[in-house]
């Protein structure tokens, strides 16, 4: 299997070393990255030189839920 390098950006930059994953295809590669992506970061995929994607995952949404299921968004 073909060897994957999943790259963490901080505001554009590489932020750390490489994960490496290996993988039968680009598409299992960029699902896998999108799993380790944390959230509301970008993570880019490279195999050799070249760059397969890049993916995300978004951040969980901030709100607190109150007895009877009422959301309260106030920040805290």
């Amino acid at each position: 299997m073909p060897a994957y390098r999943i790259y963490e950006l901080e505001d554009g930059h590489i932020g750390k070393a490489p994960a490496v994953i290996h993988c039968s295809n680009d598409d299992e590669a960029m699902a896998k990255a999108s799993a380790l992506a944390p959230p509301g970061h970008v993570v880019e995929i490279w195999q050799g030189g070249r760059r397969v994607g890049a993916a995300t995952k978004r951040p969980k949404p901030f709100f607190h839920v109150l007895r009877g299921g009422r959301r309260d968004d106030r920040p805290r």
